[in-house]
């Protein structure tokens, strides 16, 4: 469409991120600023952990862990390590929130913008209810006292649990059969890339 009316084509990565998402800022976020590619992420609220919807471990009734739980057990089995991991980190981080004088909402959505590779998130509100408390974000900067502490608490460059929030994974990259089944070995590679 934007051919047709010849407007600028828009370039966009949309990779998830947020502060128990950070994988995209090992190499994502500088190749996207680099070539003025545009970066919309997703799941700033990590599936509604940053929402404190998880707290304590309770994975309440109609939430998307329950379903999740239901379908598949990936990210929401509180004997993972990274699942006992998110539960204690969002404990400090509300703290953090609340003596910055933000709710652990607020905190997540303006990290999720903080970084200037970043466009914008794209929020996932269920109800109005979440709908207005996420909208309390709009405008909250992080300051760079607290932006530390985060990255003391969750590295950057580093997803807490890479196996449910690192986002899609292309089957030939996830498994080995997969690559061999496409015919897609060493050299291969080598060809598709120019080597």
């Amino acid at each position: 469409m934007a051919r047709d009316r010849r407007y600028a084509v828009p370039r966009v990565e949309q990779p998830p991120y947020s502060l128990f998402a950070r994988g995209i800022e090992r190499d994502v976020l500088a190749v996207c600023a680099r070539h003025g590619i545009g970066v919309l992420v997703w799941g700033p609220l990590n599936s509604g952990w940053l929402a404190g919807r998880y707290r304590g471990g309770a994975v309440p009734a109609g939430s998307r862990g329950e379903r999740w739980a239901a379908r598949s057990g990936r990210g929401w089995s509180s004997d993972r390590e990274p699942v006992q991991r998110k539960v204690e980190l969002v404990e400090t981080l509300a703290g953090l929130a609340a003596d910055a004088g933000l709710s652990l909402v607020q905190m997540a959505l303006a990290f999720s913008i903080e970084h200037p590779a970043v466009t914008s998130a794209i929020l996932g509100p269920r109800t109005m209810s979440q709908l207005d408390d996420q909208l309390t974000a709009v405008g909250v900067r992080l300051d760079p006292a607290l932006l530390d502490r985060l990255d003391a608490l969750v590295a950057p460059g580093t997803n807490i649990d890479h196996d449910a929030d690192a986002g899609w994974v292309p089957p030939w990259i996830a498994d080995p059969a997969e690559r061999a089944a496409a015919g897609w070995g060493l050299a291969e590679r080598g060809r598709r890339h120019g080597c």
